[in-house]
């Protein structure tokens, strides 16, 4: 989502080249975004290569990637519903950018 619809990513980069060359961070809490972004890549990639390295792939593994897939953007949908729902707006925008 943050590489496709919404710039907190690329937000939190900026705040951190900021502090880097002025010594002063104006907003941390924009910065938290970089270590979590690389904190989900790293996941994302281990659990990759941790796949990968299995003996046995089976052809029902594909299905339960998807049924995980559904069920944690739907929890995450849901928290959003519940804690932040102007942020929903973020999820067509996943399936195309130039959505409205």
């Amino acid at each position: 989502m943050t590489i496709f619809a919404n710039p907190f990513f690329l937000n939190g980069l900026q705040q951190l080249s900021q502090w880097v060359h002025t010594g002063r961070l104006a907003r941390p809490d924009v910065l938290t975004a970089v270590p979590a972004w690389l904190s989900n890549l790293l996941v994302v990639v281990a659990c990759l290569w941790a796949y990968w390295g299995l003996p046995v792939q089976r052809q029902t593994d594909i299905f339960r990637f998807l049924v995980a897939f559904t069920l944690t953007t739907g929890f995450f949908a849901a928290d959003m519903a519940v804690f932040q729902p102007r942020y929903l707006a973020l999820f067509p925008r996943m399936l195309h950018p130039h959505w409205p």
